[in-house]
């Protein structure tokens, strides 16, 4: 009778618990299992909307990158300023102040660069657009990733100079300036073409 109890007690335990678990909000779930995933910032994380915008963000500012070496200023002014909107009315003032050190994340560090003549304006506004959505963790990771790869893709093309590999180097079509192998110190290249695998990386490390 006893251990026919204790039986049922267990089985109501292990209801109750795992009632418990899947009843929680599945960013309150994410978060146990790791507060440092997804952007974790300031109690809360970057939900599945936010992850749709700034993918279609990104997406949008490729195209337009990738075409004419530009960010267009509309673009960048319309998704900072209703990512600004969608913050502070959806989260209060800790959504504002996460939209703001967001921005200051992704626009700081890139208009330092800028400012070395390292990449265009563009880019710098369209990181800090990006910030406003995604909070200062995802996107200092996103600019820490996509420096990396950036130069990866410059060691690439200073590669393509080598006597071995230069006749096929010679074979690229580059749209973008001078051709790397034009013998010039800087290559310039779309800084999106950077961007877009930061952003993959970021998404597959969860």
């Amino acid at each position: 009778m006893d251990m026919a109890r204790v039986g049922e007690d267990d089985s109501r335990t292990m209801e109750s618990a795992s009632r418990e678990s899947f009843g929680r909000p599945v960013e309150t779930r994410f978060r146990s299992r790791g507060q440092e995933k997804r952007g974790y910032r300031g109690g809360r994380t970057v939900n599945g909307w936010e992850i749709t915008v700034v993918g279609l963000l990104l997406v949008t500012a490729c195209w337009t990158d990738v075409r004419n070496m530009r960010i267009p200023n509309e673009l960048t002014v319309v998704f900072a300023g209703s990512g600004l909107l969608y913050q502070t009315f959806a989260h209060g003032i800790l959504g504002l102040g996460w939209a703001i050190t967001g921005a200051l994340a992704g626009f700081v560090p890139l208009y330092a660069m800028n400012r070395l003549g390292g990449m265009g304006g563009g880019d710098v506004k369209w990181f800090g657009a990006f910030g406003m959505w995604a909070g200062a963790s995802l996107t200092a990771w996103l600019v820490m990733l996509s420096i990396l790869y950036a130069g990866g893709i410059a060691c690439v093309l200073m590669l393509l100079r080598l006597p071995g590999i230069r006749i096929w180097g010679g074979k690229l079509k580059w749209p973008w300036g001078s051709h790397p192998l034009a013998g010039g110190r800087g290559v310039q290249f779309p800084f999106m073409l950077a961007v877009a695998p930061g952003f993959v990386t970021l998404l597959w490390k969860g």
